[in-house]
């Protein structure tokens, strides 16, 4: 697997990935194996046509999707990896070529921020300040909120 990278604005590297003929080759057949048992051709069971009847019926391109869509997570992982990158978000992938299979992806990394020097700066702190008549207040409030009805009964009685 060859991986050249490109770097973007805004935080983004694009990866053009090109896979080895034999890991492509592998991939079809395991597409093929996947495909097989859901497709029917007459005089033959289900997962036993040959491998070219199915990519007649089906076409090449449904073979290579499959394969693409089993490929393409390991490839990228390796390729993320190889290349010491942390996205942030999925990929944007796009095919180049299907023969060498060669795909390019637009992968968005964590952005760089610069704080500057946040250290230095400084506010005057204000003393909070309450009244009386504020106080007696939330006083008062707490006591209607929280008192029970007990109390009210026996400064009544006394």
């Amino acid at each position: 697997m060859k991986v050249t990278s490109e770097t973007l604005p805004e935080r983004q590297v694009r990866l053009q990935i090109e896979v080895d003929a034999e890991r492509h080759a592998r991939a079809m057949e395991e597409a093929y194996r996947r495909l097989a048992p859901r497709v029917q051709i007459r005089g033959f069971r289900p997962g036993k046509a040959p491998r070219p009847l199915i990519e007649k019926q089906l076409g090449r391109h449904r073979l290579l999707d499959e394969a693409l869509d089993i490929l393409l997570p390991d490839v990228y992982r390796e390729a993320i990896d190889e290349q010491d990158l942390s996205p942030v978000a999925n990929p944007s992938v796009e095919l180049v070529s299907h023969e060498p299979l060669v795909f390019s992806a637009t992968v968005p990394l964590q952005p760089v921020i610069d704080l500057g020097d946040y250290t230095s700066l400084r506010l005057p702190r204000e003393k909070p300040t309450v009244s009386d008549e504020q106080m007696e207040e939330a006083i008062t409030d707490l006591r209607r909120r929280y008192g029970t009805g007990d109390d009210r009964a026996t400064s009544r009685r006394s």
